[in-house]
């Protein structure tokens, strides 16, 4: 996938998709480990309460969001730390609100904050101009 010519907000929209792709991925198994389930298996006589409970909806992410994923993951590696912890801190593993934010930047108001991200947004959108991710 192919950016050139990528705007602010269309990079803060990525991120908000990349950190939503980044929570329904399947978290990393060791090899061959059993997990609980394979342990003990788990079955309902027709008289109990979950006998009857259908299986709830699995989210998956589609082909358009698992490569906006990889287009930020990229984005981010080439990234300095300095930007890039900013980024990382607003968008994964969850989105947070700038008022959430703050606490990690204890000093600083939740004005100076927004400022300090949105210039990180902004040099992140010059690199990828720049090297044309």
């Amino acid at each position: 996938m192919k950016i050139y010519n990528i705007t602010t907000n269309e990079l803060d929209n990525y991120l908000a998709i990349a950190s939503f792709v980044d929570s329904k991925l399947p978290s990393p198994i060791k090899h061959k480990t059993a997990t609980m389930y394979d342990l003990l298996p788990i079955k309902y006589e027709e008289m109990e309460h979950n006998y009857h409970n259908k299986k709830t909806m699995k989210i998956i992410p589609n082909t358009k969001q698992i490569t906006i994923y990889e287009y930020v993951l990229l984005l981010l590696c080439k990234i300095p730390e300095k930007e890039r912890t900013i980024l990382q801190l607003r968008n994964f593993p969850s989105r947070r609100s700038f008022r959430a934010l703050k606490r990690f930047y204890l000093p600083l108001s939740e004005e100076a904050v927004r400022l300090r991200y949105i210039t990180a947004l902004k040099f992140a959108v010059k690199l990828a101009k720049r090297i044309k991710l």
